[in-house]
């Protein structure tokens, strides 16, 4: 099901363009064609986006906390109308882009971006997500928001142990924040891992050292004090993933994965660290490990392979950062990688979409992947009673990809070609068919030469 659409002018390479997104999308394009610029600039959007969109509470339902202590409504109340709330806060988002993505201005002159999500589709997600946070206000001030699953019901409580209630303008200011708070589990938090992940993991540990020693009178912001010295030099993505491998250090060794009691979760977990991962990463007193499954090798992290440096960040999000809702965007998964292992990946992000409803954004310049991709494809569509041909190539029914579920598109010549037959008979990349042509016909004529 299409999700969203990004209409884009003037991104960088991108003059003119629009991408209806679905749960798992597939950008593809010559270097230089502007994939990875749009990936970083989407990355951005949506990690502003729920905090601009602040609900204002109604009065009745201010009035109605203030006299009974807890107060019920239906979310719809607060969720209508979000596409132009969307259009009010993109202007400054877009304004804000040059900054966070560490580019010139001129890369955004006359830049204009539109978003617009399926609001059928968001409103069902909410409806089936239960969502409960509490906080406490104050000594005496607790505050708990209540959605059940499968429900528009909401409920907010205060609990108060002191003798003063609340005002009505403190109600109102924490209101605010739960509701804002609320609105942005349409909007989660992307984790974006770029095509620099692998150089990122070597020097992670010395940046992060560096900037905590600079600024150190600076407020606390998201990422902390490292982050504000670091928004200097690098990018939002770059450093999202500095404090996520700062993050991966403090994970104690017997911490449970995060989705360890969801279904299928474990089963998952385990094919994960079989034949992506080839073992585990693990920390211990602030240091990383790799434990190699098929050698039985335990190393410091810093002896393993290249291709175990590019999937930490990947092995990371999976075990403690993976729930329902959350989007995963990621460049060149491919990089360092053997083709079998490409192939086993682009099957585990079909699980992740498929098992765990995980939204799943990449570009790739990977023949094998999007071979791997049109074979989950074309197993679903073309074949009926497939279990034989499953079982004989080693499948699984929840790596199978429905049409409606994918979003494929090509940056070429300023825009993105979305081919508007679908992609249920696979996705076709005319460069990977060109250059593969351009191959087999200058290996024909050295034959002929024999």
């Amino acid at each position: 099901m299409k999700t969203f659409e990004f209409t884009v002018e003037n991104l960088g390479p991108i003059k003119g363009a629009s991408f209806s997104s679905s749960h798992l999308n597939v950008l593809c394009g010559k270097n230089n064609s502007g994939k990875s610029f749009l990936i970083h600039a989407v990355f951005c959007i949506l990690q502003r986006l729920g905090g601009l969109i602040t609900p204002t509470p109604k009065q009745e339902l201010i009035d109605r906390l203030a006299s009974a202590g807890k107060a019920d409504f239906k979310a719809m109340e607060y969720l209508g109308d979000l596409n132009n709330k969307i259009e009010s806060v993109m202007p400054k988002i877009v304004s804000a882009l040059p900054k966070m993505m560490s580019k010139s201005e001129s890369a955004f002159e006359g830049c204009k971006i539109a978003l617009k999500i399926n609001e059928e589709y968001t409103f069902s997600f909410i409806k089936k997500t239960p969502i409960l946070f509490k906080f406490q206000v104050s000594k005496t001030f607790k505050f708990i928001f209540d959605k059940k699953a499968n429900s528009d019901d909401c409920r907010v409580i205060i609990e108060n142990s002191g003798e003063k209630f609340p005002s009505n303008e403190e109600i109102k200011f924490v209101l605010r924040f739960a509701l804002r708070r609320f609105v942005s589990v349409l909007f989660p938090a992307p984790v974006l891992l770029t095509a620099e992940r692998a150089g990122v993991v070597s020097f992670a540990s010395d940046l992060m050292s560096y900037a905590m020693t600079k600024k150190k009178d600076q407020p606390s912001v998201e990422g902390g004090m490292a982050a504000v010295e670091l928004s200097d030099h690098y990018p939002s993505a770059i450093i999202q993933e500095l404090i996520l491998q700062n993050d991966m250090r403090q994970v104690r060794e017997d911490a449970p994965f995060l989705m360890v009691d969801y279904p299928n979760a474990t089963n998952f977990f385990n094919w994960f660290k079989l034949h992506i991962m080839d073992g585990d990463v693990v920390a211990r007193e602030g240091k990383l490990y790799y434990l190699q499954t098929s050698n039985q090798v335990n190393m410091p992290f810093s002896d393993a392979s290249s291709s175990v440096k590019a999937l930490v960040s990947l092995n990371y999000f999976v075990h403690h950062i993976m729930q329902p809702g959350t989007i995963l965007m990621i460049d060149e998964p491919e990089l360092n990688l053997h083709p079998e292992r490409q192939r086993m990946l682009m099957r585990a992000f079909a699980r992740m979409a498929n098992e765990f409803g995980v939204g799943i954004v990449l570009s790739t310049h990977s023949v094998t992947m999007v071979r791997e991709l049109n074979t989950l494809l074309t197993l679903t569509s073309a074949i009926s009673n497939n279990s034989e041909i499953l079982n004989q190539y080693g499948y699984d029914e929840s790596e199978l990809l429905k049409e409606e579920d994918v979003s494929c598109g090509i940056v070429e010549n300023g825009t993105i070609w979305q081919d508007p037959k679908g992609v249920s008979h696979g996705f076709s990349v005319r460069s990977f068919d060109d250059t593969s042509d351009s191959i087999s016909s200058i290996q024909s004529d050295i034959v002929k030469l024999w």
